[in-house]
């Protein structure tokens, strides 16, 4: 196991991309990379970056980790982790290039054994840990666990197979039901969520990440029934002006508690720029949202500003030993680009922006 990767990206990118961040501000998440161990044999490695432009500035970090042949601290992961991972679909261990898999087209041929070969979707042993500064130190916010669906003839009923899979967190047994018929409907309305957090640093709140879509057609009203009248005009408002986007597609994520019924959840939208390279050098799309959702000046200018040299790559030179600040001689390349936006819907206050940043590594 190889213990220098991630912390050699972090020390790459706030060192060249980013070096008018001022310490203090990354190096919690440099102290955290340090302890994740990854598997040697991987052809590439990626975590993301993840910017707060509010009044308080600050990152948080996320690793792609093949959760069975990589290591992260045991006092970090939660208890019921293990129990969890061992009802995960185990990928192959000689599919070297996670990241391929995770963002190109996969099959069934990528497992090596599988929870439920009955089932529409596989639930991976690949997984996103996410966390978050709070202070000097890093703490775990979450575990995303991707749904890789393999049968688009799903019943919505589907999606509390998920919800049970992850009994420890989710206290299945002990949850509130009433919910069920509301997980249904979202469902039936989002289709299966590509990806569910098991935010267990978050007040054990789940995520549900839905696909993504350049317009959403479908009729919102079975799945908004559910809400109060406030989120669901926010909601459908939300929707209206991003379908009139160009260059773009975007998601919705929505925060529930399985425990207790919430009429305002918390919700977010993430949108994607088609062309990330071309977004990150004219800003188009940043100027489409500044408008549509009346983001303060100093906002935007604070996302140009701090991404001001992205797209950034560096690759190896013949005959030299490493980059700059860079303890692994087995990475050949580094490459840092913008990935999203997440537009945030807080009830009785104005949206929030956020900014996502992929950071990649290719590896000997």
């Amino acid at each position: 196991m190889d213990k220098s990767v991630f912390k050699s990206m972090i020390n790459w990118v706030f060192n060249t991309v980013y070096n008018d961040v001022i310490e203090d501000t990354w190096k919690p998440c440099l102290d955290l990379s340090s302890g994740v161990s990854v598997d040697p044999c991987e052809k590439s490695q990626l975590c993301g970056l993840e910017f707060h432009h509010g009044e308080k500035f600050r990152i948080d970090i996320q690793f792609l980790l093949s959760s069975t042949f990589s290591q992260v601290s045991k006092e970090i992961l939660p208890h019921w982790w293990k129990a969890y991972l061992s009802r995960c679909d185990q990928l192959k261990p000689q599919l070297t290039n996670k990241v391929d898999f995770f963002f190109q087209q996969s099959n069934v041929d990528f497992y090596q054994k599988r929870y439920d070969p009955m089932l529409p979707y596989c639930l991976p042993d690949c997984h996103v840990y996410e966390f978050d500064k709070l202070g000097d130190s890093m703490k775990l916010a979450g575990i995303f666990q991707k749904v890789h669906i393999l049968n688009k003839e799903y019943n919505s009923s589907s999606i509390l197979g998920l919800i049970e899979r992850a009994s420890e967190f989710t206290r299945s047994p002990y949850r509130h039901l009433p919910l069920d018929p509301i997980l249904q409907d979202l469902c039936s309305v989002f289709g299966l969520p590509v990806w569910i957090g098991l935010m267990c640093g978050r007040n054990e709140m789940i995520k549900l990440v839905f696909d993504s879509l350049d317009k959403y057609d479908n009729n919102l009203e079975l799945a908004l029934r559910w809400f109060s009248y406030e989120f669901g005009h926010r909601l459908r408002e939300t929707c209206d002006i991003l379908n009139n986007l160009k260059d773009a597609r975007y998601r919705i994520c929505l925060d529930l508690n399985l425990t207790e019924y919430i009429d305002s959840p918390r919700c977010c939208i993430e949108v994607m720029p088609l062309n990330n390279t071309q977004e990150a050098r004219r800003w188009s799309l940043l100027g489409d949202l500044q408008r549509a959702f009346r983001l303060p000046e100093h906002t935007v200018e604070s996302i140009e500003s701090i991404h001001q040299n992205l797209p950034y790559g560096e690759r190896r030179i013949a005959g030299t030993k490493s980059f700059l600040e860079c303890e692994s001689e087995s990475i050949r390349c580094f490459a840092a680009n913008l990935n999203h936006y997440k537009i945030c819907l807080i009830p009785g206050a104005k949206s929030l922006v956020k900014s996502y940043v992929g950071v990649g590594a290719g590896m000997n």
